[in-house]
């Protein structure tokens, strides 16, 4: 009986002992199931990119298996998060000079997807989207892009594989634009090609100001070779014995006098033109408005027609200007005078204001008018209304185009109005902020 209470007891103690250590056993192995769920949960997020969730403290892991584990992961998650920041750095900053360029730009992978473009890139080709303001990224070019000129030349950099320039016409509303389009394939560091870059500008602007160029040399060789050939010839004739006719040797010398004096203005506004577009500005002072006005009108007077009068017409004083004296005597002396010579007869009224903070200067003539379609060009260099009766009045063709760039340089406007047959008025408006 005692033998029996003695096993019983044991297998008891032993059967205690077996649920003791299970327990110890169940909860260690518990948290040890924990920390390796909970660092293979850790692991999925940073397979999944999220770097910034911080992992259980090392001295937590209960094996020195997990403890490994567990520092193997931080260092990895460390490194992982400092790569991600660099990258996201270089990436804003790539992003943001090339939305900062004026140069449109858009890259284009092998399969037609759009990767990368800017705002500059959509408003160059915006006439050309067929759904403008929707995000194109990863879209087809070929399908949102109706420009068959532009897909044939993304095409021919593809197969040629080089940097490729072309100019494009592109029709914008009523405006013309031009683009220059430049493509160069993208490769791989396996030298692997999967994509083209287009990079454009717009070079309208450009090829006017060339236009213009190429325009001025033409008409300034043309001015310049007519009173020359006319000097030449009438040298010719007076060294042909001419010169011994009183008559005909003063008349001829007359006109080489008259045709050396448009020579003379030619060259000289052209020196002040050229002057005035590279910036070229002389001593400052500040100018006595009406002083200049005076001066212009006593010198019109002098060479006036007898039929046409210069009027001054200013009811009080103006505060005076901060500019060039030369340049403002140019200013007037220009608009006045093409008042008188394009009026028979009538008078040329010169006024004179202060206007919120705006000198204004106002130059109306009761003369022969301007036609509206010639209003645009009017200040454009060497173009005339009336090419026979500027020439007959010893005009250059560059008085306005000097007026315009004087009234630019002080950062005004000027406007006109005119209506054949009864005259034109010329409106300068020059601000009084510059001389603060």
């Amino acid at each position: 009986m005692g033998e029996g209470i003695e096993f019983g007891l044991i297998c008891l103690f032993l059967l205690i002992i077996v649920c003791g250590a299970f327990v110890v056993f169940y909860k260690h192995h518990r948290k040890v199931i924990d920390t390796i769920e909970q660092l293979t949960n850790r692991a999925e997020e940073i397979a999944e990119g999220t770097y910034d969730n911080v992992i259980l403290p090392e001295g937590t892991m209960k094996t020195m298996e997990t403890r490994h584990l567990a520092k193997a992961l931080n260092k990895m998650t460390k490194r992982l998060r400092i790569e991600r920041e660099r990258v996201e750095r270089r990436k804003e900053q790539l992003g943001s000079i090339l939305s900062s360029m004026n140069s449109g730009v858009m890259v284009i992978e092998s399969n037609g997807k759009i990767l990368y473009y800017n705002e500059p890139f959509l408003t160059l080709f915006h006439s050309r989207i067929r759904s403008f303001g929707e995000d194109l990224l990863h879209k087809s070019f070929y399908k949102y892009f109706k420009s068959d000129e532009l897909s044939d030349f993304i095409y021919q950099v593809e197969e040629e594989e080089k940097l490729l320039r072309k100019e494009f016409l592109l029709e914008d509303g009523n405006q013309n634009k031009i683009l220059m389009v430049k493509g160069t394939p993208l490769y791989k560091k396996s030298r692997k090609k999967y994509g083209t870059i287009l990079v454009v500008e717009d070079i309208t602007r450009m090829k006017k100001l060339e236009s213009i160029r190429k325009d001025f040399v033409s008409n300034v060789t043309h001015e310049l070779k007519t009173p020359l050939t006319s000097i030449r010839g009438f040298v010719d004739t007076l060294k042909d014995g001419a010169i011994e006719d009183p008559v005909f040797s003063k008349r001829f010398l007359d006109i080489i006098d008259i045709e050396a004096e448009r020579l003379s203005i030619l060259v000289n506004d052209i020196l002040i033109l050229s002057e005035i577009e590279n910036g070229v500005e002389t001593w400052k002072t500040m100018v006595c408005v009406e002083d200049v006005i005076d001066e212009v009108v006593e010198l019109l007077s002098k060479k006036k027609k007898d039929s046409v009068l210069v009027l001054k017409d200013m009811e009080k004083p103006v505060t005076d200007y901060l500019c060039n004296r030369d340049r403002l005597k140019e200013l007037i002396l220009n608009l006045a005078d093409n008042g008188v010579k394009y009026t028979n007869h009538g008078t040329v009224r010169i006024q004179c204001w202060e206007e919120e903070n705006e000198l204004v200067l106002q130059f109306t003539d009761t003369g022969v008018g301007i036609p509206e379609e010639h209003l645009p060009r009017l200040f454009e260099r060497f173009y005339r209304v009336d090419k026979g009766r500027s020439r007959k009045q010893g005009g250059t063709g560059l008085g306005l185009s000097i007026v315009k760039h004087i009234v630019e340089l002080y950062k005004g406007t000027i406007s006109v109005k005119s209506k054949v047959g009864e005259g034109s008025v010329f409106t300068v408006r020059l601000p009084y902020y510059l001389n603060k």
